[in-house]
């Protein structure tokens, strides 16, 4: 698959973080918004409507003394109210208006909270209620003198200040009003528009969100190249073994990338069973090759055998002769019947050296051909060698693309281990078997040796035989010089006697080399056995596919 190809974790991040930026700045805008609302609703609230408010509170007082100042210059006896009670309503006016005044001054113009018109009102209306005040205390007392007609005087000049008082705290009142109503459109507008952004806003995030899901289900189905459940059945299908579904996939997509496992574990398996069959098939030639030539090397055993119980009559015939070379050097009257009877055992003597010649060059015959099927079998272990590296490497070759696959391909991972370890035991095996025919042909080149050298004396005795042979004619015939033949005869049959018992030995060495060699043969024979053992248990694994 293309290595520049975004992964699913970038699409997903980039869509969600498109969505955050979205709804980041739809949040920036509402806090923008929902502050320039909470700050104009908090000018109309807290600060513009509790202004009116003290405004009002102003006006009610203001009202409510003017009725009262009134009263009191109407007040008769039969009057409902008395006057006291009529002041004393003035005064609690007088004092709710200075709480209301106190409020005003604290809250707003200690923190510079008024503007200019605000304050050149609230100094219109101070100023009417320092001149309103006197002229109140100056009624109340006038009328507690019984003086009516200049109470009522004062109640006339009184009134149209009352008047213009009150119309200047409905000004402050108006203003105020005015201010709430030239907010309030503000933040109906704002609100408007915050309520229209918020649906194109919400619009837009549906249209981006179904387009990235959009977007991103069309990438995944191109990056998959199907389904997620046939991608996994497929990979299930694998990890069983089964290598014969036929994928159709779109190219650089996941499930062509199955696809393409799928060919390499069949070519990777097609090969390794190839080479288990091979390994089978040479294993089985190499354990015929080994039967035969421990059953040539047990037919050598024997021979050798039998050849040192020849060889043995043989020293025992020349060791008669000896003796009886002394006889005749002894007592020379005896020396034609001696020579006779010398000629007649030599006659003997030959004729054992001849067998013997002829199992010694038939042994050597042998051991050629031992030593040629050393090398057949040598030949084979290489060749089974070859077989198990370039198993080995086929299992690592499946190893890796296993690894590849990640979690699909653990199963075959599984199997691959399996392959690489029987590849290396074959390989120890291979090891064993290499060592020991290499120790047969080395003991087969000493034989062999040992056989070239026993084949010169072997022919050596023939040579003394008939040496002796014609000694012992020339005894019959010239029995006057019977001392001095008998004295050679009996130094030469020393020799000979000498010769043979070394030919005794070599003739030992050769049995005992032939019984190694029988040893070796039957490890061999368990080192062929246990590689047969393992290209099987091989060919059980590579089974568990099926091309």
């Amino acid at each position: 698959m293309s290595k520049n190809r975004v992964s699913v974790y970038a699409i997903l991040g980039i869509g969600y973080a498109i969505f955050g930026v979205i709804i980041l700045g739809l949040c920036v805008y509402a806090i923008m918004r929902i502050g320039f609302i909470d700050d104009n609703l908090k000018q109309i609230n807290n600060i513009n409507s509790v202004k009116q408010r003290v405004a009002i509170d102003f006006r009610g007082s203001v009202h409510d003394r003017s009725i009262a100042i009134r009263d009191v210059v109407l007040h008769t006896p039969q009057s409902k109210d008395s006057l006291e009670s009529i002041v004393k309503e003035i005064k609690t006016l007088e004092s709710n208006y200075a709480q209301a005044r106190d409020r005003m001054a604290k809250m707003f113009e200690a923190s510079n909270g008024l503007d200019a018109q605000e304050k050149e009102i609230l100094s219109r209306i101070d100023a009417i209620n320092t001149k309103a005040l006197p002229l109140i205390d100056e009624i109340i007392s006038l009328r507690k003198s019984s003086q009516d007609q200049a109470a009522f005087a004062r109640l006339q000049e009184v009134r149209p200040m009352f008047v213009s008082w009150l119309g200047v705290i409905n000004e402050f009142i108006n203003l105020e009003e005015s201010k709430n109503q030239a907010i309030t459109p503000l933040v109906a507008d704002v609100v408007a528009v915050f309520k229209i952004v918020f649906i194109i806003s919400v619009v837009l995030s549906i249209v981006l969100g179904v387009g990235i899901a959009f977007f991103i289900i069309r990438y995944l189905s191109k990056i998959l190249g199907g389904e997620p459940n046939v991608a996994s059945g497929i990979v299930r299908l694998i990890a069983s073994g089964n290598l014969q579904e036929s994928i159709t996939a779109p190219e650089n997509s996941m499930l062509k990338d199955i696809a393409n496992m799928q060919a390499k574990l069949k070519s990777i398996v097609s090969e390794i069973l190839t080479s288990a069959q091979e390994i089978f098939t040479n294993t089985k030639a190499v354990e015929e090759a080994n039967a035969n030539s421990q059953k040539a090397s047990m037919t050598q055993s024997d021979t050798a055998k039998s050849s040192a119980t020849q060889i043995a009559k043989i020293a025992q015939g020349i060791t008669q002769i000896t003796e009886i070379a002394k006889q005749t050097e002894e007592n020379s009257a005896k020396t034609l019947e001696s020579a006779k009877k010398g000629k007649e055992a030599m006659a003997d003597t030959q004729a054992t050296i001849d067998e013997v010649t002829q199992m010694v060059n038939t042994s050597a015959g042998q051991i050629l051909e031992l030593e040629k099927q050393s090398n057949e079998i040598s030949s084979s272990t290489n060749l089974i060698a070859e077989i198990a590296d370039q198993t080995n490497l086929l299992a690592l070759n499946a190893a890796i693309e296993a690894a590849r696959a990640g979690e699909h391909g653990r199963g075959f991972a599984v199997v691959a281990d399996e392959v690489r370890k029987l590849a290396e035991r074959t390989q120890e095996s291979t090891a064993q078997i290499a060592t020991i025919i290499k120790h047969i042909q080395d003991e087969i080149k000493r034989v062999s040796n040992s056989m070239s050298q026993a084949v010169p004396r072997a022919q050596k005795s023939i040579e003394l035989a008939e040496q002796t042979s014609t000694l012992l004619d020339e005894i019959e015939a010239q029995a006057t010089d019977s001392l001095a033949k008998a004295q050679s005869v009996s130094t030469q049959s020393n020799e000979q006697e000498e010769s043979i018992v070394s030919v005794e030995q070599r003739m030992q060495e050769m049995v005992q080399i032939s019984n190694d060699t029988n040893v070796l043969m039957e490890k061999s024979h368990t080192a062929i056995a246990e590689l047969s053992k393992i290209s099987t248990t091989l060919k059980e694994n590579i089974g568990f596919f099926r091309l």
